[in-house]
């Protein structure tokens, strides 16, 4: 799914960010640090990086077709 994404640090800012958020409430004691919020965060970056990825596809396919019609 993920060699569509034609920049890799949009995916290695998804995984940074939840984590520095979280490390940021830990270190000066704002909200409440969990471990469920980083797995969390996670995860739905994670789907919506798959959803994304698949419209991609999708998108390309309805566009071959598209122009295979027009012919």
């Amino acid at each position: 799914f993920f060699k569509n994404i034609k920049n890799k640090k949009i995916i290695v800012a998804c995984f940074l960010l939840p984590f520095a958020v979280e490390f940021t409430q830990l270190i000066f004691n704002i909200g409440v640090f969990e471990v469920a919020d980083l797995i969390n965060n996670v995860l739905g970056e994670i789907i919506g990086l798959v959803v994304v990825c698949l419209w991609g596809q999708h998108r390309d396919r309805l566009k071959t077709v598209k122009a295979k019609d027009d012919l």
